[in-house]
């Protein structure tokens, strides 16, 4: 997997929490194969590039949704969107830390909503 194959599949030995984890595993890298595949046929109806960019925001909502369960309002946005929001709209939140997504090569700032904002 290290080097971007997605063919590998561990042997699973039992039903203990090890036999879990490589269970966990082996339905993660298909996941990832499944993905994949449905990326190369969306680009091959549409080009790589729009296939990219129609997918990307997808990603990136899904891992912001993942992060806002750490959080105690469970909201949390990234900078691009909160920019791209009116101002009334973004005057209602507040910048926070950066973080590297999963798939990403530069941080994504977070933002979460401000101090006495509704929600």
């Amino acid at each position: 997997m290290e080097g971007g194959s997605l063919e590998p599949r561990v042997v699973v030995d039992d039903g203990s929490e090890v036999g879990f984890l490589q269970a966990g595993f082996n339905r993660m890298v298909s996941g990832l194969r499944e993905r994949e595949r449905l990326r190369d046929l969306f680009g091959r109806h549409v080009g790589q590039d729009v296939a990219r960019r129609a997918i990307d925001p997808v990603n990136e909502a899904a891992r912001l949704a993942e992060l806002a369960k750490d959080h105690a309002r469970r909201i949390v946005a990234s900078e691009t969107i909160v920019a791209r929001a009116g101002i009334g709209e973004s005057a209602r939140w507040q910048l926070a830390e950066a973080v590297l997504l999963r798939g990403r090569t530069r941080p994504t700032r977070l933002a979460m909503p401000a101090a006495g904002a509704a929600g």
